[in-house]
């Protein structure tokens, strides 16, 4: 994830935003469906790192769409922290509850569904041009 972060702007550069948002959300989505059909633990481990590389970039991206959003880049950015920060604290809680409510591969298979909509979901990060008062 590291690596990933540190190319990523690079391969924002080249591609931006939207198209690396994509192809992220189909790599991390690609290492979801790794985990669950992993026949051994290195396999697994294999699409953790996917999924890591997947979502590496995602953040940073969503913090510069906040900071182009509207007027009060402060408030945006604000927001999409508290919704990140929160969802940090609170995701594991929901997924080892699904675990415990059903199993784990039920569990990553919800994980694997809400990276497939990063793939799905990209064209938000699209530029808008600023309107300047």
């Amino acid at each position: 994830m590291t690596i990933a972060r540190l190319t990523g702007d690079a391969v924002v550069d080249r591609f931006g935003a939207v198209r690396t948002v994509r192809w992220s959300g189909v790599i991390a989505t690609a290492g979801g469906v790794l985990v669950v059909v992993a026949p051994t633990a290195i396999v697994a481990m294999a699409g953790f790192a996917l999924i890591g590389i997947g979502i590496a970039v995602v953040v940073p991206l969503a913090f510069a769409a906040a900071a182009r959003s509207g007027t009060n880049a402060s408030q945006a950015i604000a927001g999409v922290a508290t919704i990140t920060y929160a969802s940090g604290l609170v995701a594991p809680s929901i997924i080892g509850g699904i675990a415990q409510a059903s199993n784990l591969t039920v569990s990553f298979l919800v994980v694997t569904a809400l990276a497939s909509a990063l793939a799905v979901f990209a064209p938000v990060l699209r530029t808008k041009p600023r309107v300047r008062t």
